[in-house]
């Protein structure tokens, strides 16, 4: 589901997806190579940046994270606790509280509906990490075997796309990959099916309240679906978008915020998505 494979990127960004945590990092902060990765609703990534002469070194690590099917148990633990002592916190955050329940009221039963949180500063590797569909009940259910079953699954040759920019010869680095990811080999494919987006969506018009009596000023969200990415109007939306609450003199602020007063802050954007429609929503902060 959407909460395990949220939490498996979460896992392979600190770098619990090896054997030894501590030595994985240890290994980068020594060759001074960027690592990010992550898993999102509709696909994951790792990156790496490095300088030429680390080059090798930063495919052996790619290499290391792709095929291994070991996880560091005390990590999986630490992760677990980092995004559980988050998680409590946030459920007191209006503003985050009305955002997942809006994605409800939108998407319905359909799988998009998913709770979404996004980790602060406050935790050395969860900086702007989104979570989907992570539960509390869930993370203490899940443990290194649902981890090393997950990546096994997913994590195949045929499942990658790789990228590569920079100083690089392509007849060079065609032969590095080959030796590198020679017996890295492909399970046969799974039956997925993407399914319809009226399988379980079920959009609900109307008011809906949330009470919370000890707050001095109420959040509000409203909107509806919006467009896929590859959808023909994307420009136009982003540029819609972008005028509506895109920077300071935007015309939601300017008329809400600078003429009337009426608002401490107010955002509309389109939340794009690649698989399906995403969301078209305006919210804003004010005085009770």
């Amino acid at each position: 589901g959407a909460g395990l494979a949220s939490f498996a990127g979460y896992v392979i960004k600190s770098g619990g997806a090896s054997k030894d945590c501590g030595k994985f990092n240890e290994r980068l902060n020594n060759s001074g190579i960027f690592f990010d990765a992550g898993i999102g609703m509709e696909y994951g990534k790792i990156r790496l940046n490095c300088l030429q002469e680390d080059f090798d070194k930063a495919l052996i690590i790619l290499r290391d994270v792709l095929m291994t099917s070991t996880y560091d148990g005390r990590a999986v633990n630490l992760c677990k606790s980092q995004i559980a002592e988050f998680m409590k916190q946030e459920k007191d955050e209006p503003g985050a509280v009305l955002k997942n329940k809006f994605r409800a009221l939108v998407y319905g039963r359909f799988p998009y509906s998913s709770d979404r949180i996004v980790m602060d500063g406050k935790h050395r590797h969860g900086q702007g990490y989104a979570l989907y569909g992570v539960t509390l009940g869930g993370l203490k259910m899940v443990n290194v075997d649902d981890l090393i079953k997950f990546h096994k699954k997913y994590f195949r040759p045929q499942n990658v796309i790789l990228g590569f920019s920079g100083n690089i010869d392509v007849e060079e680095l065609e032969k590095k990959l080959n030796n590198i990811f020679e017996d890295w080999c492909g399970a046969e494919r799974d039956d997925f099916r993407v399914p319809p987006l009226n399988d379980g969506f079920s959009a609900n018009s109307g008011i809906f309240f949330i009470p919370k009596k000890d707050l001095l000023q109420s959040h509000v969200m409203m909107g509806h679906i919006g467009a896929k990415k590859d959808s023909g109007d994307y420009f136009s939306l982003e540029a819609l978008g972008k005028a509506l609450s895109g920077y300071f003199g935007s015309r939601l602020y300017r008329e809400l915020r600078i003429k009337r007063g009426l608002v401490y802050s107010v955002h509309g954007y389109f939340d794009w998505t690649y698989l399906y429609p995403g969301l078209f929503s305006i919210s804003f902060r004010a005085k009770n």
